[in-house]
Order: structure tokens, then sequence, then C-alpha cells
């Protein structure tokens, strides 16, 4: 590895390495962000989907006690 670097210039292998680097920092602060937002729920498909089922027996439950006092 060492030898394909020898007839690049220093400010390039300076710039790889700056880029390298910012490329790892935004990886981690996007790796910390998601770990974040799965602990709070937030990109939880289940979510959406037991609300609407909470509603679903709402008022399915609200209909059958309406058909009761009948």
């Amino acid at each position: 590895m060492l030898r394909e670097l020898e007839g690049i210039d220093g400010a390039i292998i300076e710039g790889l390495y700056y880029y390298k680097m910012n490329d790892r920092l935004e990886f981690e602060e996007e790796a910390k962000q998601v770990t974040k937002e799965y602990k709070m729920g937030a990109n939880d498909p289940t979510k959406d989907i037991s609300k609407f089922e909470q509603k679903q027996m709402f008022k399915k439950r609200k209909e059958m006690l309406k058909n009761q006092s009948k």
C-alpha cells in the first residue's frame, strides 16, 4: 500500500485523510441519531398500525354498545 502512495503529492494525501475522517464522523453522528430515534420509537411502523387497530376496536365497541342499548 505504501508503494502506491510514493508518487502522490502530500496535499492530496492530506485531503484524502480529512475526507475519510469527515466521512467517519458523519457516519458516527448518523448512527447516534438512528439509535436515538430507535429508542424513542420514532420510526416504528407497528406504532401507526397499532393506533389504527385501536381506533377500529373503539368503533366496534361503540357500535356494539349502541346496538345493545336499543
